[in-house]
């Protein structure tokens, strides 16, 4: 959408975060790539072009490859963006990496409600560790969030 050449242009300077990149319609998609192209932006209903300094920081759960063979990414916009790739492995595939998130987010979730400290049952830590996670980390915080919200003090 238009309005979202206002949000790049907040963050002229700084870093521009994409999650879900690969979700984005085709059009926006022409947009960012001028964006990026030209380092420039053009206001609605302005001609004024307005210079950018982003650094462009984007995420996907989905293989953006595959996105361009069926026609829904650009591919002049993958290679635009495709400078460094770093791949982070699902929860499922993070072994015990997965209880040390959870406790973090334990944490953090118990320090936003005003509520002591909260610690994981060895039977919580069994499920957190044996459990697929096919919601990855989004999946890992909401669980959380309602374990820390449900516990009695």
């Amino acid at each position: 959408a238009q309005g979202s050449l206002g949000l790049i242009r907040k963050a002229d300077k700084g870093i521009l975060f994409l999650d879900e990149i690969g979700e984005m319609p085709l059009a926006a998609q022409s947009r960012l790539l001028r964006v990026l192209q030209e380092r420039e932006v053009t206001p609605v209903g302005s001609t004024e072009r307005i210079p950018l300094d982003i650094l462009l920081v984007s995420a996907t759960n989905r293989p953006l490859a595959d996105r361009i063979d069926n026609g829904e990414f650009r591919a002049d916009l993958y290679y635009r963006i495709n400078v460094m790739k770093l791949e982070l492995p699902p929860l499922r595939e993070r072994g015990k990496d997965i209880l040390e998130i959870a406790e973090t987010l334990l944490k953090q979730r118990c320090e936003a409600l005003g509520r002591p400290l909260l610690k994981f049952s060895p039977k919580a830590i069994q499920a957190i560790t044996t459990y697929v996670w096919p919601g990855n980390i989004r999946e890992l915080e909401s669980t959380v969030s309602r374990a820390a919200l449900s516990s009695p003090q």
